[in-house]
């Protein structure tokens, strides 16, 4: 692996930020750049926290952060498409905490399987991973009942 990325890749990135983007602005950009921003805010806390503590390793970063901006773009993009694809799980508490610790130590593995990251077996990385996504949910669960993070349709009267 290398310290650089490539110039697919950061075409594939700056397409998927663009996408995510205009489907935030088809259903109001004030709740999902909420939740773009609270899951950019997450993924830094999370993923840097990781990092520091050696239970995941990134090449090193284009950031000043651990973690590289790839990650970082990918939490705010998540974020954007929170409620339409992860709506279900964000709905309880219980929901969250299943789903997103699954699925959060599912797509790091995978991540590793791909190159992009690595996690040593030594630090029982993924039950920190998952650890990190199970809060993650219970904390996104809880925003979403806020209403800055609810669509006009949603909100209290």
């Amino acid at each position: 692996m290398s310290a650089t990325v490539s110039i697919p890749s950061l075409v594939l990135l700056l397409l998927a930020t663009l996408i995510s983007v205009g489907r935030a602005r088809l259903d109001g950009i004030r709740p999902n750049l909420a939740n773009g921003m609270a899951c950019l805010g997450l993924g830094m806390i999370g993923d840097n926290l990781l990092a520091h503590l050696g239970v995941i390793h990134f090449q090193p970063s284009d950031t000043l952060l651990p973690a590289p901006g790839w990650i970082l773009c990918l939490w705010f993009c998540f974020g954007l498409w929170l409620k339409l694809l992860f709506g279900w799980f964000i709905s309880s508490y219980p929901k969250a905490l299943l789903g997103f610790s699954l699925g959060g130590a599912a797509a790091y593995w995978a991540g590793e399987r791909l190159g992009s990251l690595s996690l040593p077996p030594e630090k029982h990385a993924l039950v920190w991973v998952g650890l990190e996504w199970a809060v993650a949910g219970l904390v996104l669960c809880r925003l979403s009942r806020i209403s800055l993070f609810q669509d006009s349709q949603h909100e209290p009267a």
